[in-house]
């Protein structure tokens, strides 16, 4: 029994010493960041958010950590090939609950990154979850968006066999997770693009986000190649 008693002792010692120890760090360096960090890949990023939550506590940990990882809903699994997913850090302040007494240099609000669940690439900064989901879909899909001209003008609630079969015969056999693009409601909130709701077990992507997306390469093309003043 005393043997038991010590061993308790000592553990409670060391366990003290490392909250110490971290209380120590955290009042000199704040809680550490995951934002800049260099994993990549949404497994790997998740396991690398759960071993921070294992040292700083899960309270709060989404916004404090700044962590990118995969949405709540959003596909995180690896594959055996490229496949499309999204990536999402909270990056509101945190400077209060960490108690840094520093300028804040926290910015605010959520940001969007698009991922691949079969290789390492992810995409750019994005402030938008749909727009980070088509910027996956152009990675992992390309030409996705030439069937934009024959979008699906009826969405059930829910996917079902006939309605897969349907929309197979309109576009056609297309690879696995390849997306579908739905036109809604005209004003609706819900546009927002939902994984494994395509007959081929990808994205239903709205056709007003998927001609949103186009524009904007539209956009980006036309700036790369039209001439700056003095360049001539």
């Amino acid at each position: 029994m005393a043997e038991t008693t010590g061993q308790i002792d000592i553990f409670e010692m060391f366990a003290e010493v490392a909250a110490d120890d971290q209380a120590r760090h955290e009042k000199i360096h704040g809680v550490p960041s995951l934002f800049a960090s260099t994993t990549r890949g949404p497994a790997a990023r998740l396991a690398e958010f759960h071993a921070w939550q294992s040292t700083w506590g899960n309270f709060d940990s989404y916004r404090t950590s700044h962590a990118l990882i995969p949405g709540t809903c959003e596909p995180s699994q690896p594959t055996a090939t490229c496949q499309p997913t999204s990536l999402w850090a909270g990056l509101h302040c945190s400077c209060t609950w960490t108690l840094r007494e520093k300028t804040c240099h926290c910015v605010g609000g959520n940001l969007h990154r698009a991922a691949c669940t079969g290789c390492d690439w992810e995409g750019e900064n994005r402030a938008d979850s749909d727009e980070a989901v088509c910027d996956a879909l152009d990675h992992a899909h390309p030409g996705w968006l030439d069937d934009l001209a024959i979008e699906i003008p009826d969405r059930p609630h829910e996917k079902t066999a006939r309605w897969s079969t349907k929309v197979t015969a309109m576009i056609g056999d297309r690879p696995q997770g390849w997306p579908v693009i739905t036109r809604r409601a005209e004003g609706h909130v819900g546009n927002r693009c939902v994984p494994d709701r395509s007959p081929w077990g990808g994205y239903d992507v709205a056709a007003a986000v998927a001609r949103a997306h186009l524009d904007r390469q539209h956009r980006s093309t036309h700036l790369k190649t039209t001439p700056t003043k003095g360049s001539r």
